[in-house]
């Protein structure tokens, strides 16, 4: 793209530089904390993880200086990071990551996948409040006290011995059963099939499903992009296969009389 004559430019690292003005920036905004809990004993007791990356629609510096620049983001390096707090225990320990059963979290127990009657349920005990207060849902009001569970530690070192236990109580009753009586008081989600997601009246009332309507009157709906900013266009469909073909053809110098012979021999 050639740059607009005493427009401010921006580098490219392939060489070439474009208009300040003709790519809207992006600010990237990483936030992270300070995230003390009870990891694996070979781990660092501190770690910092990022919790949040959102996307605004300007740049902090071309406010300042009048240049705008490139936000490089390739798969690879964002795998990595994703890794999170289990790459810093990795990198500063001897802690090797690795696939938990039942999508199991690395050391905070019971955070897993359990059982219920009827469909799977996701059961996220995140701090130690939430453990006497899922033992009391479950009918199981003796378990806060056990003394082989009474830590995240303890339950990390007996978690197929707590799975058990847990699996036992859940499969008495269907998820519905459990959501209600712990929701609110525990995290606890069903494990929905990715057409029960997509089918969710919430999902279509918080905005995140959009319906278009194409050219023959018809109407297609999809997912909206998880990216927002400012100011965006709305959407809409793609035109037809070909529909701007004689638009660019004429562009390109073609008459219309060439551009009817190619469409009558079936060329465009």
């Amino acid at each position: 793209m050639p740059s607009v004559p005493d427009a401010p430019t921006r580098p490219k690292a392939n060489g070439r530089s474009y208009p300040r003005d003709s790519i809207a920036g992006t600010r990237i905004v990483a936030i992270a904390s300070t995230v003390a809990t009870e990891e694996p004993e070979t781990a660092a007791k501190t770690v910092v993880a990022p919790t949040q990356v959102r996307a605004r629609p300007t740049f902090s510096a071309p406010k300042s200086t009048g240049r705008g620049r490139d936000v490089d983001i390739n798969l690879y390096d964002t795998a990595l990071y994703n890794m999170s707090y289990l790459g810093n225990w990795a990198l500063n320990s001897d802690y090797a990551p690795s696939r938990m059963e039942r999508s199991a979290h690395a050391s905070l127990v019971p955070c897993q996948l359990y059982r219920a009657s009827d469909r799977w349920l996701y059961i996220m005990c995140n701090k130690e409040k939430f453990w006497p207060l899922l033992c009391k849902g479950l009918g199981l009001p003796e378990l806060a006290h056990d003394r082989r569970f009474a830590s995240f530690d303890l339950r990390r070192e007996r978690r197929d011995e707590l799975t058990e236990i847990l699996d036992g109580a859940l499969l008495k009753h269907p998820a519905d059963y459990w959501i209600k009586r712990l929701g609110g008081k525990v995290p606890v989600a069903p494990v929905r099939t990715p057409r029960e997601a997509l089918i969710d009246g919430d999902l279509s009332d918080s905005g995140r499903i959009q319906t278009l309507s194409l050219g023959s009157g018809a109407e297609f709906r999809m997912q909206r992009s998880p990216i927002q900013a400012g100011g965006s266009k709305k959407s809409a469909p793609c035109p037809p296969s070909g529909a701007d073909t004689r638009r660019y053809l004429s562009d390109a110098g073609f008459s219309k009389e060439e551009n009817d012979d190619l469409e009558r021999r079936g060329c465009i």
